[in-house]
């Protein structure tokens, strides 16, 4: 893979240009979330170095009014929760806050079987038409999957902030910085998912 250009037109300050590597990624290498495993970091960098050239971090942690450092969050919570619970056509996504303690939806559209037992849902975590425990409880009830939200937000880009994002590139940054200093000619391989899908 040679290195490539991604541009996003809705950066902080313009448009963030970044270079990278795409090579498709594995349970063990690549960008991953923050929500099940935290990658250690090797001398203080973002990012820990395999063999051959291949890299792999964890999505940098947010500070913000609905975030926290500590949160476990995946790839979709870089957006707002008004950004990520947006209408899709396909239905919106849900978080774990959308749910009663019975594990019933707040609009009383589904019910989340299980909620009580399972620990691992959290306030901020994304319920989306992939999950196995959702039961639809109302004809009308719709809801998007991870890809179909990632597919709206590449057709509607003017509706998110992209902000968050710059901590990702950042990091993808001091790799390429990293191995340009390192004076080697191999490619860097980085998987690149900005939108998790599971």
């Amino acid at each position: 893979m040679k290195f490539g250009i991604f541009t996003c037109p809705y950066g902080p300050n313009g448009p963030i240009l970044t270079v990278f590597s795409y090579c498709p990624p594995t349970a063990d290498d690549g960008i991953l979330d923050r929500d099940k495993t935290i990658i250690p970091c090797q001398n203080g960098m973002s990012y820990a170095e395999l063999p051959n050239n291949v890299f792999k971090f964890n999505i940098p942690g947010l500070e913000t009014d609905e975030r926290s450092l500590e949160s476990k969050i995946c790839i979709e919570h870089y957006y707002t929760n008004a950004e990520i619970q947006r209408e899709t056509g396909h239905g919106h996504l849900y978080m774990g806050k959308d749910f009663s303690k019975f594990g019933v939806s707040s609009d009383g559209k589904w019910i989340l079987q299980k909620f009580q037992q399972n620990n691992s849902i959290t306030e901020i975590s994304i319920v989306d038409g992939t999950n196995t425990h959702l039961q639809r409880i109302a004809d009308d009830a719709k809801i998007a999957t991870k890809d179909q939200f990632a597919e709206y937000v590449s057709s509607h880009p003017e509706e998110f902030d992209f902000r968050n994002f710059q901590k990702i590139y950042d990091v993808i940054c001091e790799i390429y910085t990293h191995v340009k200093g390192s004076g080697t000619t191999e490619e860097v391989q980085l998987p690149l998912a900005l939108a998790s899908t599971g």
